[in-house]
């Protein structure tokens, strides 16, 4: 009996031990291990990555954009010149540009295209611009009260301040001569030297481009016949011939070129009449002239003859 009281017992110890082997963990153990989880993250968030740091907050400020910044042309069309202020070389957006067109003498502005100004000329910058100006050139007439010479052209051709000369070669001239002696023996002739001169009376030479050259059609000329316009150049002796048109009582030509301008005429050569289908009658008109003076001719030849005869 003593040999089985003292068997359970040793199973009964055997088996405390065993059971005392494995680790059940107390409630207030797991407490204790989230409180230091806690703690440890609260730390760190507010020490910013472990330190301390006096328990400041992070910084939550945003990025500061870079500046938006953009570029002012100008193209220019003609003679002029447009100006900006301020004149940089770029501009932050927002930034007030003030516009001012100043056009060459003897042109004006035409249009000022790719920016829209206020009442000042000032425009904001939001976007790259391109501002075109175009300049067009003024009209310039010169007239001479003597010659009654005109020269209609722009400031493209003829600088401003250009001045207009004409004299009238009177027919004791070697050059009247010299150009009468040219011409086919007109009956009618006048000759003018035509130039153009800048502001220290100097002439200039070739001209930019076409003038519209008018002569007054001088009273000796019969308007109803044939009138020839020609340039003469007095250097190679060379006559040249201008289509023209008349224009209240002018005879008007485009020329890029002055000197020497005649206008001639034989008042006896009169223009064929054209007929009613169009065609000229000049062949037959000298034609019936030529068997009219062969006719007038025999018969005066006839008529002596006879009063020969009877004188005898």
């Amino acid at each position: 009996m003593k040999t089985k009281n003292c068997l359970f017992g040793f199973l009964l110890m055997f088996a405390v031990l065993i059971a005392g082997s494995f680790y059940l963990p107390d409630v207030s153990d797991q407490i204790a291990t989230e409180n230091e989880i806690v703690a440890f993250a609260d730390m760190t968030e507010e020490s910013g990555g472990g330190e301390t740091g006096g328990g400041e907050e992070a910084s939550t400020d945003p990025v500061e954009q870079p500046e938006e910044r953009y570029k002012v042309s100008v193209s220019v069309v003609g003679k002029g010149e447009v100006l900006i202020s301020p004149n940089e070389e770029d501009f932050l957006k927002g930034t007030v540009v003030n516009v001012e067109v100043v056009p060459q003498d003897g042109w004006t502005l035409s249009s000022l295209e790719g920016v829209e100004l206020d009442e000042e000329n000032n425009f904001q910058i939001e976007e790259n611009v391109t501002i075109v100006a175009t300049f067009v050139a003024n009209p310039i007439r010169l007239e001479d009260s003597e010659s009654w010479v005109i020269i209609e052209t722009t400031a493209e051709f003829v600088p401003v301040g250009t001045t207009l000369s004409v004299s009238k070669l009177q027919t004791e001239d070697p050059r009247y001569v010299q150009v009468k002696n040219r011409l086919s023996n007109p009956n009618q002739l006048v000759v003018y030297e035509i130039t153009l001169k800048d502001g220290e009376d100097q002439a200039l030479g070739q001209l930019g481009g076409n003038v519209k050259l008018k002569i007054k059609l001088d009273e000796t000329f019969d308007a109803s016949k044939k009138v020839n316009v020609s340039r003469f150049v007095l250097d190679t002796n060379e006559n040249i011939d201008y289509g023209f048109a008349y224009e209240d009582g002018y005879v008007v030509i485009e020329t890029n070129n002055l000197g020497f301008y005649t206008l001639s005429q034989n008042p006896g050569f009169k223009p064929a009449s054209p007929s009613k289908d169009g065609t000229n009658k000049m062949t037959i008109t000298l034609i019936v002239v030529g068997v009219s003076a062969v006719v007038a001719a025999i018969a005066v030849a006839v008529a002596v003859i006879v009063n020969r005869k009877k004188k005898y």
